[in-house]
């Protein structure tokens, strides 16, 4: 008979799609444990391996693995196998960081249904007494942060009762003793809008005296001689009884110890982003209600789960209600200060870039000869013969501001910042005149090649340019398959090469004096100690370009916050140039650093290396300029615009308003904003043109 026939190879695949979902959920190619093992083993490719263990307490006081729970521990485990399965994916095959993302955030989920646990009463009822308002609120909760630490696991409010705690019971007598030992846990207390915890400057204090005495800070090498509570001990604690709650948490600034450091930054930063950026984004709260709609396959497998609670993800009246924010949107830098901030990165490498290097390879030689650090060897060495005539002219004294020879601290600490930058501004350190080489370096690629900032951190020393030294080598951060990133080269102007190249020189020249022979980054810098080279992260990439604007002193807003700049912002480069060329003579900058000659093809460039959603929200930028300039050049629009907001005085409008405006009008296909381009007697020549296209609807 046709039905006893064995299924041809090809055709496996059916038996699978047709299977029995109470075994399948049961079965994840990352689970290397028994289904009911309590504590599970994962293994996600190479790279990931981690445990979960499901032996933690719930509300009553009893274990999840307890007999009486099963059901619930069940759905936990079978809501985390089923991730991978075809159901959940929608038949896609999920690359390895892809997978751990999805199953961090049933973890995540999960935490929060434990943390909460006697709200939903899960000791006693399981998940059969979940109701739509408990998942309203679970949605109301992930809305209030992008962090997983606030929304879910509400870390500053846990921290700070925790802290409260151990302050409220340390002895005075006990908490003096401790700082006559340990002083520094008494300096350099951060500003009231930068604390992460609402204590004030005592219990800082009291806290900091707290947590040394009892072994939770930890050296932090990377920044020399900066101590950091070790999160990772304080949430082992704190999340006792959650799945992934252990894991490392934002660490509050305030309670960081700096000696022989350098301040942060000079000056509050303007906000990059054009909504708050702790709300979250519609586009990961679409990712949660993936995670929590999963929950309903479990019935395939016999789990019985709350389905008719779980209409409140679809509820959109919810939705509108969430404080959320658009995805994707950063505010767009002046033009001035792109262009003065590109000039300055430009001017800076040329006239000091090979002295700063030439210096760096000279100290780390001699430091060791003695076998010891660049900082260490300064302390009892004078450096001046080593550092090149060009730079002691200029000002260059000592290896570091932030620990001088004699034990002098011009840092934080001593709470002498207008002496630190004064003294930043006039060179006196070599280290740091290294991190503004690096910021400066940072500034001119990313602008320059307008990739992503992931794309820069991963550069590679002797691997990031090809053999003709004409073009960028690097991995696609958004191409490629099941996580194998596309390799990409892209032209890169001679000026952008030079200045890569001094940085690998940095680098091969530390290398040749006993440095380590593993590959390392291009951005990653020298340490304040000068004995390595730090581990590069987004933070410290974006800390060297901080030490850019500080030095030059970009602007300041209207708020007397600093423009420090973000790759973000400099991705818009490109493109913001090519639509205000016309009024900045923009165009030729471009074309001469990157060797088009043909406006077309620049254009063409453009659009090759900014993506859909950049390009969209320039143009949006550069329509509301037009608007508040000159609006009888878009009439229409303006006709829209007055509509919307009830005025036609655009200049008094809120810019960022009214951007969003035209970039919502954009992606409803209302506004089209492009060039045309055109032949002049002096060559080729272009217009931009805002087209407007009714469609009955109203603003």
């Amino acid at each position: 008979m046709l039905n006893n026939k064995p299924i041809p190879e090809e055709l496996a695949f059916l038996s699978e799609m047709m299977g029995n979902r109470a075994t399948q959920y049961r079965e994840a190619k990352w689970l290397t444990s028994a289904f009911d093992a309590d504590l599970w083993h994962c293994e996600i490719g190479k790279d990931y391996q981690f445990k979960i263990d499901f032996r933690v307490k719930l509300d009553d006081g009893s274990l999840l693995t307890e007999p009486r729970h099963s059901h619930l521990l069940d759905t936990f485990k079978f809501w985390l196998c089923v991730q991978a399965h075809f159901d959940a994916t929608g038949g896609r095959l999920n690359g390895d960081r892809t997978i751990l993302q999805q199953l961090r955030r049933v973890l995540w989920l999960i935490d929060y249904f434990l943390i909460n646990s006697a709200q939903f009463g899960l000791a006693v009822s399981g998940f059969q007494a979940l109701t739509e308002n408990d998942f309203r609120g679970l949605l109301f909760d992930l809305s209030t942060s992008n962090r997983v630490a606030n929304s879910i696991y509400k870390w500053p409010e846990r921290l700070q009762f925790y802290l409260k705690q151990q302050i409220d019971g340390l002895d005075d007598e006990k908490f003096q003793s401790i700082l006559d030992i340990v002083p520094l846990l008494g300096a350099s207390i951060c500003h009231q809008d930068d604390r992460f915890l609402e204590f004030t400057d005592m219990e800082v204090i009291r806290a900091r005296a707290w947590l040394w005495a009892n072994g939770f800070y930890k050296y932090e090498k990377q920044y020399g001689y900066f101590y950091a509570p070790n999160t990772v001990r304080l949430a082992t604690i704190i999340y006792e009884d959650t799945l992934w709650g252990k894991c490392k948490k934002p660490s509050p600034p305030e309670l960081g110890l700096m000696s022989g450091d350098r301040f942060k930054s000079e000056y509050q930063a303007v906000s990059v982003h054009t909504h708050i950026e702790e709300r979250l984004s519609e586009k990961i709260l679409f990712s949660y209600r993936s995670s929590l709609r999963s929950l309903g396959l479990l019935t395939e497998a016999g789990i019985s789960v709350p389905i008719h609670a779980l209409r409140a993800l679809d509820n959109n009246a919810v939705h509108q209600a969430l404080n959320l924010k658009a995805d994707g949107r950063f505010r767009t830098l002046p033009q001035g200060v792109v262009l003065s901030s590109l000039r300055n990165a430009i001017e800076f490498a040329i006239e000091f870039g090979d002295e700063i290097v030439g210096a760096c390879i000279a100290l780390i030689g001699a430091a060791r000869m003695e076998g010891v650090s660049i900082q260490r060897y300064s302390m009892s060495h004078c450096i001046t013969p080593l550092i090149p005539a060009k730079l002691r002219e200029n000002g260059v004294t000592v290896w570091s501001l932030a620990r001088q020879p004699g034990g002098t601290q011009v840092t934080a600490t001593s709470g002498h910042a207008t002496l630190y930058f004064q003294q930043f501004r006039a060179n006196n350190g070599l280290w740091e005149l290294v991190r503004v080489l690096f910021g400066a370096v940072q500034i001119c690629v990313g602008a320059l090649m307008a990739r992503r900032q992931g794309e820069l951190l991963d550069l590679v020393v002797g691997q990031c340019l090809d053999v003709s030294k004409t073009r960028l080598v690097f991995f696609n951060r958004k191409s490629g398959m099941l996580g194998k990133r596309e390799k990409e080269a892209r032209p890169i102007p001679k000026l952008a090469v030079q200045m890569i190249l001094q940085l690998e020189r940095l680098h091969l020249g530390f290398k040749k004096n006993g440095g380590s022979n593993d590959k390392t980054y291009l951005f990653s810098y020298p340490s304040c100690l000068g004995d390595r080279f730090v581990e590069l992260n987004d933070s410290r990439f974006n800390e060297s370009i901080d030490y850019f604007c500080d030095y030059f002193e970009t602007p300041l807003d209207s708020k007397g916050h600093r423009y420090y700049i973000r790759q973000h912002q400099l991705r818009r480069f490109f493109a913001m140039l090519f639509f205000w060329g016309s009024s900045f003579g923009g165009m030729d900058t471009l074309r001469w650093f990157l060797g088009h000659t043909d406006i077309k093809h620049l254009y063409h460039y453009i659009t090759e290396s900014t993506t859909g959603d950049v390009l969209r929200s320039v143009k949006a930028d550069y329509a509301g300029q037009v608007l508040k300039q000159r609006p009888t050049e878009a009439p229409d629009l303006a006709e829209l615009v007055e509509k919307r907001f009830g005025t036609s005085k655009f200049s008094v409008l809120d810019s960022d308003e009214l951007d969003e405006y035209v970039e919502e009008l954009m992606i409803e296909g209302r506004v089209e904003i492009e060039p045309e381009f055109f032949e002049a007697s002096e060559g080729n020549g272009y217009r931009i043109l805002i087209k407007v296209t009714p469609n009955g609807v109203g603003p």
